[in-house]
């Protein structure tokens, strides 16, 4: 199952990075790998009802969910629509962390595949 989050804000620490914002598809789940981090630019006008460009600029990674925060509580899930923070893990962490999250004329967010922990 696809997963996504899209990104607002980072921050470093030694061993993982704390990336903040909001899911937009599917739950995420502790253990799920975010597989690219995505550019998706705003169209200048509605299309179908949405702005919501095709996305671009895909930079491959892989980065595990270690822990998920929201609301000042550690969670073992973050619902579709929820807002918070992921501590991840893995390769493309530098990615993270040359975003710049003050553009206004799209957004990042990050994709990959629901962790299979029954093996199914």
């Amino acid at each position: 199952m696809r997963i996504e989050f899209g990104a607002d804000q980072a921050w470093p620490h030694p061993d993982h990075t704390i990336l903040a914002g909001r899911v937009h598809e599917a739950d995420i789940l502790l253990g799920d790998v975010f597989t690219e981090v995505v550019w998706t630019p705003w169209l200048p006008e509605h299309i179908v009802g949405t702005r919501v460009g095709e996305p671009i600029i895909p930079h491959t990674v892989a980065l595990r969910v270690e822990g998920i925060e929201a609301y000042q509580h550690s969670l073992e899930f973050l619902s579709s629509g929820m807002t918070g923070a992921l501590k991840l893990i893995g390769a493309g962490q530098e990615l993270l962390l040359a975003i710049d999250f003050s553009a206004r004329d799209g957004r990042w967010h990050l994709a990959g595949e629901r962790h299979d922990q029954l093996g199914t």
